[in-house]
């Protein structure tokens, strides 16, 4: 999982910024530097599916790596000119990652479960919000009443990291329908 998320996280190439030309590089070749062909979304969505909190963290981890190389690489396409390109992409990344269905179960099962495992909790906010905002047609979340956004909201003092979830949360309610 470390080295999954090393080589998502690898820069965007320098020649690619600077290369002058319209030729739109490979779908699959860009997509397997967003998501690598062994991360499938069966094995992302076992892994936030698995009993094991750790397992379900690196999973959270190596979905949030990949969105931010998704837009990385959408910004990068921006400013090629290469929007024809942009949807075929997106609609690659869609269906290589865990439905939203399963990323709020998740959710919800941890803060059952795992109430005081607040990074877990977080980690799932911060993919809900980059869903939200890669997705916005297709994101749509119903939470049962007692969850932990309201539960954070009706405490009287609340830390950093709750803030912070807090944050994501109001980020991904802006897209959700």
């Amino acid at each position: 999982t470390l080295l999954l998320g090393r080589i998502i996280n690898l820069p965007i190439p320098e020649f690619m910024e600077n290369v002058e030309t319209d030729m739109i590089p490979s779908i699959s070749l860009v997509m397997e530097n967003i998501i690598p062909s062994s991360l499938t979304k069966n094995s992302l969505t076992k892994m936030l599916q698995n009993d094991i909190l750790v397992v379900k963290q690196l999973g959270c981890q190596l979905l949030i790596f990949a969105f931010q190389k998704l837009i990385k690489i959408l910004a990068l396409y921006d400013r090629k000119g290469w929007n024809s390109s942009k949807s075929s992409i997106n609609t690659s990344f869609f269906n290589n990652i865990p439905d939203l269905n399963i990323i709020v179960n998740t959710l919800n099962q941890v803060y059952i479960n795992h109430k005081d495992n607040k990074m877990i909790l977080l980690s799932l906010t911060i993919i809900l919000k980059y869903h939200s905002q890669c997705f916005p047609n297709f994101f749509s979340v119903t939470l049962p009443s007692k969850n932990i956004y309201q539960d954070i909201m009706s405490k009287k003092s609340f830390n950093s990291v709750e803030l912070t979830i807090l944050d994501n949360f109001l980020q991904f309610q802006e897209f959700n329908s």
